[in-house]
């Protein structure tokens, strides 16, 4: 397979504030664990059938993860696990099996928010603890607590300043990792339970719903059959955006850098992936084509969050009515045939005559027109729907994994605010 290998390795005369972060991709199945590393990511984080906080995910049973995991290791890259619900005492007669599997299977770390899980982890198996960003760790003094437990990676509440993470990383000894991209929490730091009242669904526990990204109205009489004063999506928070920040990353020596999106498209994970691992090793994003694609993916508009000052009112897009974003993901390459062209497992309609472009794991893109369609058994046809296989044939290579998508005319996607869970090949 080709892709970007890892690296990790100072040069002579390097500093650590010289070497730049670990990127970490999100992994919602199998196909985007492969999709994540062939497309330059150092390490994927995913989350197993139990005890993560993103349930409606596709997620890894043990057979996905063993092969993940294994996926990973062949190619330099590492996999961690969130375990990062906080779990209620009648929990425990299930997490006991579920932390020996993992231990057999050897992922290289877990995530977790839970001082207890994270004792028993490191009682009974071998697996590093990384503590998630909903343990809320903003401070030295909680940093070194949970150092002086043995963790060896603290996921920095989203609430952090750059140059507070790395005072934090330089001062205790310990790793530290921020997020870079993706969906936001107007909640502090995730612990919210708005989802809990509304739905009767536990945020805590990978349930949320999201009701914070509907209109909310304000009635100055207290009463809502009263006209309403002002009507906006007051929670609504804009996605993290930091492409241009990962100079200052680099210099401070941040150690990893987090992708949001274990429930996006492996379209989302590839033009992240490379976008940020390119703009790690010092690419302006301007001369990246995946930093163009991820402007361009469904979004609720972009923001710093807390990474460069605190996330005021500026942090939360009132406005939008759905999502931004001009492209529709056509789908994945699973396999060149220098006979046949490109075999694509589809995610759209497609049809002779449109143009469809490719982002390969290099961090090219290919446009080609659509001429030749030919089902899975040779025969040609003028269109095909989604979740169907067909060749295209294509006088330029197209390589495995690569990731493709048509224009769309509509600028903006009116959605509920609900997350759509995107389908794994």
């Amino acid at each position: 397979m080709e892709h970007l290998q890892p690296l990790r390795i100072f040069s002579e005369g390097q500093t650590p504030a010289m070497q730049r972060p670990e990127i970490l991709a999100p992994a919602g199945c199998l196909q985007r664990l492969k999709t994540a590393i062939a497309f330059g990511a150092d390490a994927v984080y995913v989350g197993g059938t139990q005890f993560s906080l993103r349930k409606n995910a596709d997620n890894f049973n043990a057979a996905d993860l063993r092969a993940g995991v294994a996926h990973a290791h062949a190619y330099g890259a590492k996999v961690y696990v969130a375990c990062n619900i906080m779990p209620l005492q009648r929990d425990w007669a299930e997490i006991v099996p579920y932390v020996t599997m993992l231990n057999e299977i050897g992922p290289d770390s877990v995530i977790v928010s839970d001082p207890g899980l994270a004792a028993f982890f490191m009682r009974e198996t071998d697996i590093k603890v990384h503590v998630s960003t909903q343990a809320s760790v903003m401070n030295k003094a909680t940093a070194e607590r949970w150092r002086d437990r043995g963790v060896k990676r603290i996921v920095l509440a989203r609430e952090v300043a750059l140059e507070q993470a790395a005072a934090i990383q330089n001062d205790i000894g310990v790793e530290v990792e921020t997020f870079v991209h993706g969906a936001m929490c107007a909640s502090f730091s995730g612990k919210c339970v708005i989802s809990n009242y509304t739905a009767g669904r536990d945020a805590n526990r990978g349930g949320c719903v999201q009701t914070c990204r509907h209109h909310f109205s304000v009635h100055p009489d207290g009463h809502t059959e009263s006209p309403a004063a002002y009507t906006a999506k007051v929670m609504n928070a804009r996605d993290l955006m930091a492409l241009d920040l990962m100079p200052r990353f680099r210099e401070l020596g941040i150690h990893a850098c987090k992708i949001e999106g274990r429930m996006k498209s492996a379209l989302y994970v590839a033009a992240s992936s490379i976008a940020y691992r390119q703009a790690a090793e010092g690419r302006l994003s301007a001369d990246i084509p995946a930093a163009q694609i991820i402007n361009r993916l469904s979004n609720r508009g972009f923001g710093s969050g807390g990474l460069e000052e605190r996330p005021y009112a500026k942090s939360i897009n009132a406005t939008i009515e759905g999502f931004a974003g001009g492209l529709t993901s056509a789908g994945q390459a699973m396999l060149w045939d220098d006979e046949r062209g490109v075999l694509l497992q589809t995610r759209s309609d497609l049809k002779l005559g449109q143009d469809i472009s490719w982002l390969t794991p290099v961090g090219d893109v290919i446009t080609i027109p659509i001429k030749d369609l030919r089902d899975v058994s040779g025969r040609p046809i003028d269109r095909i729907p989604a979740n169907r296989s067909v060749w295209i044939v294509s006088d330029q290579q197209i390589p495995a994994l690569s990731v493709s998508w048509l224009k769309q005319g509509a600028a903006v996607q009116q959605s509920s605010g609900a997350t759509v869970e995107a389908a794994c090949s």
